[in-house]
Formats: C-alpha cells, structure tokens, sequence
C-alpha cells in the first residue's frame, strides 16, 4: 500500500525546521516538535528525519 503525503504540509514543515535552524534552534529539538506541530503522519515524520539527520557527499554516500 503505498503512503500519499500532503506536498504542502510538508513543505511548510520543511520551511519551519530551516527557519528554526536559522535561528539556531536544534534540529534535533525541532524534528521532535515537527509532527504535533503540523499534525504530521509517523511516515511524514520518518521522511523528515532522514532528510534533515541522513547527510551524503556528493558520491551519494552516508557522512556521519
């Protein structure tokens, strides 16, 4: 079954944890508050705690 995300939630979501980071909030802090703040599914959750805490260089590998 495949899992359909609201493109717009989540792109304010997205938009959300760069200004906080700005602002120099932790980004750990702020994937925790993400979902309750913008009533995010687990999957939406997940899809933004890969995308902000799994960095790669340019081979595409995983950097730690």
């Amino acid at each position: 079954m495949s899992t359909i995300m609201d493109k717009q939630k989540l792109e304010r979501a997205i938009k959300w944890i760069d200004e906080g980071i700005k602002e120099g909030k932790s980004l750990l802090e702020l994937i925790e508050k993400v979902g309750m703040h913008f009533n995010l599914s687990p999957n939406e959750t997940q899809f933004l705690e890969r995308t902000f805490l799994t960095k790669k260089d340019t081979s595409g590998k995983n950097v730690e």
